[in-house]
């Protein structure tokens, strides 16, 4: 196991932490307005975009839907009563026994239910312009909440009951207002000339999400309750709009018409992850999510950040055999000190019983630069108990088996997730102990100039390391990643590896080794490449449009992947772990495999090159 490298990459460059499956904090299904059967109904499905079911079926329009917070009612706006204007009705979640609610000539809007269900806030026109009203559950007792000559509208009650959020044209153009359950108060918490619209409280009521255009399209944005910290959260020039906030405060889901025709989708609640539920070319929209019975209001995840027929004909993988300890070079200093680090990634499950295969040996291949696009691997040590780990830095012997342009002279650093400095090498036999401990294990460089890191980690933390060229040398260059002790309960995990993708040979090349003393099933992996959502993260140029393939020891193609939602079953998967990619031209695989050698190919479709990132996540 310790001979040839295949070449694989990993890893990930965002702050990020992970949000919970959604079904484990009482998130149920997803209602939302379709015209798929040629007028608009109300429909619901699964939170993953499965199992859709047609709850109203009426030539008039069914739109808005609303769950009461026990998930057993769905309150809607429909245009049935044959006035020719909208009235609020409210139906059993099966869509049984619709019930009318509302009775004006005007029109009533937007309903939304108070958090212990005996009201519902709705916007009306009834009084002359567009105000915020609320009345029982039944239909009863309407109170006028605001009086404004202009529009007021979309309420959204926040999970304490004491306030409601709306929107409002009050200033001369659209922001987001907050005020008491009872009216009073009113105050303004978005200031920005481009309209706000459509608040959405998170389930804790810290947060607020709402739509906006301020950026020349709409998109959307989450704020604190006080309008504080308002962050952008989608960064597509088509219209991304109504926000609604999952039970949990994990997910938000919204609808968008990136794709041509307007669909519902759903993030992280940092804007990550954005998956496509719905798969019709009518208009989908106004998504609401259903709290499960028996579930208490929840105190949020944090959430962050952490697709696909690749063009670039696979490169062959470099086999660089141990061999026989090389003359000692004489000691020097490594020149460079890139700090740049890979924050941690989610915390893997533990270790089952039978064990799977797990990452015995992972390394990634590319060209090394200087700057940024030197070579970072990141990767995470899960389980409970200490990791023996060897890093290598190959270059010169690259050039021993035909690799053209190899690194002549590569240095090694291994850093914790703060930045903090582990160790680092030059040329590997510097230190005698490390040096012998390496040769021990039969994973002595062919190179006297290449660098070799022996090390003892602590599991539940993530750590990087960075191979850079001399005096700022440049050239091909690949890191090693070994587990030195398969036995320990202890595995290397969500492996990522980020540099400049080139072309032909000069792609990046990861590869990785599954298997383990006991590993006898199969274990299930997520592949990732990333290149546009690392602009967001102020890298340039980055990989516009990355394409992924994974292959086996013998260099068959087992799965490609172009945008990671082309495969609607893998693209499941990667949304049900909160692994869905941030750009829908970022390539994702979801597979299960044996113990046994892989490698994977990150490449740019029509020879594009840039800054990219693949991750391998080892996912139970």
């Amino acid at each position: 196991m310790h001979g040839g490298l295949l070449t694989l990459a990993i890893l990930l460059l965002f702050h990020v932490s992970r949000a919970a499956t959604p079904t484990s904090a009482g998130n149920g299904q997803i209602a939302f307005e379709s015209s798929r059967n040629g007028n608009p109904d109300i429909y619901v499905m699964d939170a993953d975009g499965s199992n859709t079911t047609r709850l109203t079926n009426n030539p008039a329009s069914d739109v808005n839907p609303a769950w009461s917070p026990d998930g057993t009612k769905i309150a809607f706006v429909s245009a049935r009563a044959g006035f020719g204007n909208d009235e609020i009705y409210v139906t059993d979640a099966d869509g049984s026994n619709p019930t009318r609610l509302t009775n004006d000539s005007a029109g009533d809007y937007e309903p939304a239910w108070s958090p212990d269900g005996t009201r519902i806030a709705f916007g009306s026109s009834r009084d002359g312009n567009d105000e915020i009203y609320i009345m029982d559950a039944n239909g009863s007792n309407p109170i006028r909440l605001t009086n404004n000559p202009t529009a007021d509208y979309g309420p959204a009650w926040s999970p304490d009951g004491t306030k409601i959020a709306f929107a409002s044209d009050r200033d001369g153009n659209h922001e987001i207002y907050v005020m008491d359950a009872d009216g009073a108060n009113q105050t303004n918490l978005t200031n920005d000339p481009a309209d706000d619209a459509d608040p959405t409280w998170s389930s804790d009521g810290a947060r607020i999400a709402f739509e906006s255009i301020r950026n020349g399209n709409q998109d959307i944005y989450a704020m604190d309750a006080d309008g504080s910290d308002q962050i952008r959260l989608t960064h597509d020039p088509s219209d991304d709009l109504g926000p609604a906030w999952s039970p949990d405060g994990a997910k938000i889901a919204f609808g968008s018409s990136r794709i041509g025709n307007h669909e519902i989708y759903v993030m992280d609640a940092n804007g990550s992850n954005q998956l496509r539920l719905t798969f019709h070319s009518s208009f989908e929209g106004k998504a609401d999510w259903q709290r499960l019975s028996g579930f208490p209001p929840p105190t949020p995840t944090p959430t962050g950040t952490p697709a696909t027929t690749p063009t670039a004909t696979p490169a062959g993988t470099p086999t660089v055999p141990p061999t026989a300890t090389p003359t000692p070079a004489p000691t020097s200093t490594p020149t460079f000190s890139p700090t740049p680090t890979v924050p941690p990634t989610p915390t893997a499950t533990p270790i089952p019983t039978p064990l799977p295969a797990q990452a015995l040996n992972i390394s990634t291949r590319l060209r090394v630069e200087t700057g940024n696009n030197v070579l970072i691997g990141g990767f995470i040590v899960t389980g409970n108990a200490p990791k023996n780990v060897v890093i290598r830095g190959l270059g010169p012997s690259l050039g021993a088996v035909g690799i053209p342009n190899a690194l002549a002279d590569p240095t090694l650093e291994l850093r914790a997730a703060n930045g903090a400095l582990i160790s680092q090498n030059d040329d590997w036999q510097d230190d005698p102990a490390q040096a012998a401990q390496i040769t021990a294990l039969g994973l002595a460089l062919q190179d006297s100039k290449e660098p070799g890191i022996i090390a003892t980690l602590q599991p539940g933390a993530s750590y990087t390391a960075i191979l850079a060229g001399n005096s700022g040398g440049t050239g091909v260059g690949l890191v090693e990643i070994y587990d030195a002790n398969q036995a320990a309960n202890s595995q290397l995990a969500n492996i990522s590896t980020r540099g400049f993708v080139e072309t032909g040979d000069n792609v990046m090349i990861g590869g990785f080794i599954l298997g383990g003393p006991q590993a006898g099933s199969n274990t299930q992996v997520a592949v990732r490449g990333i290149g546009p959502s690392l602009a967001l993260i102020g890298l340039n140029p980055v990989l516009a449009d990355p394409s992924l393939a994974l292959h086996d020891g013998n260099g068959a193609l087992l799965i490609s992947n172009d945008d990671w939602q082309d495969d609607p079953v893998s693209a499941s998967q990667l949304a049900l772990h909160s692994l869905a990619p941030q750009d829908f031209k970022e390539p994702g695989i979801f597979i299960s495999l044996p113990p046994g050698p892989y490698t994977a190919i990150l490449s740019g479709n029509n020879g594009g090159t840039g800054i990219g990132l693949v991750e391998i996540y080892n996912v139970h």
